[in-house]
């Protein structure tokens, strides 16, 4: 079962319903965090550092022993709690977009091989 966060995106209810078609148990109650297999942080509108909503997104990055995935705001919620800094753009970015990557990284040699763009 996952846990899913939802922080006001528009397209959660589409999401959920692509997981009940998959047969993937899931729930919004977070009391049932002890016993989920992973989290999903939704996206939604705003900057992690503005919104005075987001207490229990940062409740289970403490205390949640499983994968998480931040989707779109939810990524920001995880790289903001873990002390990145985040950055609003100047133009809101939606559907698919490419990656830039701005340094080589130990963590990810092959970075290039897998995206497109370069800085």
């Amino acid at each position: 079962m996952l846990l899913i966060i939802d922080n006001g995106s528009e397209k959660i209810k589409r999401f959920m319903k692509t997981l009940r078609s998959w047969e993937i148990e899931f729930t919004e109650n977070h009391e049932y965090l002890p016993q989920v297999k992973g989290v999903i942080l939704s996206g939604g509108p705003g900057h992690p550092a503005e919104r005075t909503d987001l207490q229990s997104n940062y409740r289970v990055l403490q205390e949640a022993r499983v994968p998480i995935l931040g989707i779109c705001l939810g990524h920001e919620i995880i790289a903001y709690h873990y002390g990145a800094k985040v950055e609003t753009l100047p133009q809101e970015q939606t559907g698919l977009q490419k990656i830039i990557v701005n340094a080589e990284d130990w963590l990810l040699p092959e970075i290039e091989s897998l995206f497109l763009e370069k800085n």
